[in-house]
């Protein structure tokens, strides 16, 4: 089993990210906002690791999100979501090479059992 930890989300005070982004093409911080305030929690996530299970991966891709300290609504000039919560296809696909390592990991211990 493999558990994708929710990915960071933008506090209202953003409001619809392509609305943002559009609004500050010039100072694209302003729909940019602290780690902290855009975590959330994950009972999924926390469960999975708690199972202690080592048939359970989770796959936390937050950094990929967030520096240590902000997180970003524009990355690589793409914008990461297409509302204020949901992330664009198109960033969604440039994630998917991190995703390798956690899948596989997944399927070598379903091999091996």
């Amino acid at each position: 089993v493999m558990v994708l930890r929710d990915a960071p989300r933008p506090p209202q005070s953003v409001g619809n990210v392509p609305d943002c982004v559009a609004a500050h093409r010039n100072d694209l911080h302003a729909c940019s906002g602290k780690r902290s305030s855009w975590m959330r929690s994950d009972p999924l996530a926390i469960a999975a690791r708690q199972l202690a299970d080592n048939r359970i991966e989770v796959a936390d891709l937050t950094n990929y999100f967030c520096t240590a300290t902000t997180c970003s609504s524009v990355i690589g000039g793409v914008i990461v979501y297409f509302d204020h919560q949901h992330v664009t296809k198109t960033y969604s696909e440039s994630l998917a090479p991190f995703l390798v390592g956690p899948m596989s990991r997944i399927v070598a211990k379903a091999v091996r059992d």
